[in-house]
């Protein structure tokens, strides 16, 4: 429920950096100058324009500036799909209200870390071990002796991957724990419990605190209750689906190892101006099997397979449908008739002579999943636009570039920006 003692955002977009503002904010699609940094006025202007939004003025983004479609796209990319930038996503959906339930406005979302603390950074660092360990199959992840089956599938995977992740693992256990006594007492930094696993500290019996808990099967995951139960991925991934009379298969075509992308200044600076690839495709549309075909994408292979890497899990992520996953686990319970919450009168032997259906029964329980799918969703893109306008992990990217490599503007001299970041970030 609203509370007023959370903070509005972070503050970052009050951040005084000399002559670049608005270094951690979002402002994909507005204009740029050669080293990613937004026009400040353009910025002010799609500022304005969610806080009169957030105010409720009756306005849209029309008038907000563009960025410029540089650097040009592909010569084979569809002309159609290069003549404007990206579309911003549900900007307006914050606005509205509910007949039923919380409007996004009675939600509210503690601030993020800023953009120059440690806890950023860290999250960062984060980020870029997922990224080196995307191609890892997940059993690396796993615990050896967990059971018979699983020691026996541990034993294959690769020695190498296994080590990648211990590496992964020992840093970020230094990095978390010196982010965390860091930004101990300032505002948006990770918290244990919620960004973070914990584990209570025992002495002489007694609980007298807590303190960090990362491990192998808390590795990349959140600090929410009972997180590092179970595999990295739900068995509601590995099961068909039954859906009515016909069933789900839940194999995906993966995208094909050891690809990386933004990793060029033309490509990177174009997804901060237009908000698409060299081909115009934008988020929805990217990796576009038609590209692979008619022109030079190699995207995925000729085969198909369950989850297996945190590649095929980003795969889900970019084309799954708002709450498929959840939705898919809501029928597989339904199928083989799940007991019922305790709350509900039709869960035990009170009732003889019904049952529900449309009403707290199995159609109307599969409502319920999309009726709050699409209410929290509101509830998101209202943090999005409306209040915190964080820059996305490509931006932070770009910082890190820019300010420890520089960039070259033609003369062999590359420029390096001061944007205050800590220095250690660009040793991790």
């Amino acid at each position: 429920m609203k509370n007023k003692t959370f903070p509005m955002n972070n503050h970052d977009e009050s951040l005084a950096t000399k002559d670049i503002p608005y270094i951690g904010n979002f402002h994909k699609t507005l204009p740029h100058n050669q080293y990613g940094e937004v026009e400040p006025s353009a910025y002010r202007q799609f500022k304005g324009t969610c806080l009169s939004i957030e105010a409720g003025a009756p306005i849209n983004f029309e008038n907000v500036p563009a960025g410029e479609l540089f650097p040009a796209f592909d010569g084979d990319a569809d002309c159609k799909l290069t003549t404007s930038v990206a579309k911003f996503t549900s900007p307006l959906s914050g606005a509205a209200t509910e007949e039923l339930g919380l409007d996004p406005k009675d939600v509210e979302m503690p601030a993020a870390p800023p953009i120059l603390s440690a806890s950023t950074a860290a999250e960062m660092t984060e980020l870029y071990w997922m990224a080196l360990l995307r191609d890892v199959p997940l059993l690396a992840f796993e615990e050896a002796a967990k059971s018979p089956k699983v020691l026996d599938a541990c034993f294959k995977v690769d020695v190498a991957d296994r080590n990648l992740v211990d590496e992964a693992l020992n840093e970020l256990k230094s990095t978390f724990a010196d982010a965390l006594k860091i930004d101990a007492k300032r505002e948006g930094g990770l918290r244990l419990g919620l960004d973070l696993p914990k584990e209570a500290v025992q002495k002489s019996g007694c609980s007298c605190g807590e303190r960090l808990d990362i491990d192998r099967s808390t590795l990349f995951r959140s600090g929410l209750q009972d997180e590092e139960f179970g595999p990295i991925v739900s068995q509601f991934f590995i099961r068909e689906i039954p859906y009515g009379v016909q069933t789900i298969d839940q194999k995906q075509t993966p995208y094909i190892m050891g690809k990386d992308f933004l990793t060029n200044h033309d490509d990177w600076l174009r997804a901060q101006n237009t908000g698409k690839d060299k081909f115009g495709r934008d988020y929805g549309n990217c990796n576009n099997y038609e590209d692979q075909v008619k022109r030079s994408a190699l995207y995925y292979p000729d085969t198909k397979r369950y989850i297996s890497t945190m590649r095929d899990l980003a795969r889900f992520v970019n084309r799954d449908a708002l709450h498929q996953a959840y939705f898919n686990a809501a029928l597989f319970l339904d199928s083989i008739s799940a007991p019922l919450d305790a709350g509900n009168p039709y869960g035990g032997n009170l009732y003889a002579r019904e049952g529900g259906f449309a009403t707290l029964g199995g159609p109307d329980l599969l409502t319920l999943v999309s009726e709050v799918a699409s209410r929290s969703l509101k509830v998101v893109w209202r943090q999005k636009w409306l209040v915190h306008r964080r820059c996305r992990p490509e931006v932070y990217g770009g910082l890190m570039q820019m300010q420890f490599n520089g960039y070259d503007c033609g003369d062999d001299k590359p420029t390096c920006r001061e944007y205050g970041l800590p220095a250690w970030v660009a040793t991790t």
